[in-house]
């Protein structure tokens, strides 16, 4: 259950339909800028609080648009909220994107970011990266 206090949610689902690709980048842009615990999931990602801290929707609305300005993309992706989910939609029809950068046989998956691998021994030193 998700509870809100005046715009301020426990949890956010952010919606990357319409822009899968970059769906990990911003999940890891995002998650640097609000002090939050990331989930990625099929088609976009959840915010889950820091020892039940309130995750504010404006701040994270503000990271996604920072994130879409700094690879050129704001002008053509808007940041819509619909009830407790934030939806990156495209603006212009022909312009989405949803190619996969993801090997279709990687057996291996991070947990802090969805960089996935066929190699156990890529994958460990990968996650080292994440603890310096």
């Amino acid at each position: 259950m998700i509870f809100a206090i005046f715009g301020v949610e426990y949890m956010i689902t952010v919606d990357c339909t319409d822009i899968e690709s970059k769906k990990q980048e911003l999940l890891v842009y995002v998650s640097d800028m609000i002090p939050a615990i990331p989930t990625l999931k099929k088609h976009g990602f959840i915010l889950s609080p820091i020892n039940d801290e309130i995750i504010e929707k404006s701040k994270v609305v503000t990271a996604i648009k920072d994130y879409l300005g700094t690879i050129g993309e704001r002008e053509n992706f808007a940041v819509i909220s619909i009830n407790d989910t934030l939806v990156v939609k495209s603006i212009s029809r022909n312009k989405t994107m949803t190619e996969s950068r993801a090997t279709p046989d990687a057996f291996f998956s991070c947990p802090h970011c969805g960089f996935s691998t066929r190699y156990e021994g890529e994958l460990y030193i990968h996650q080292k990266i994440h603890y310096l």
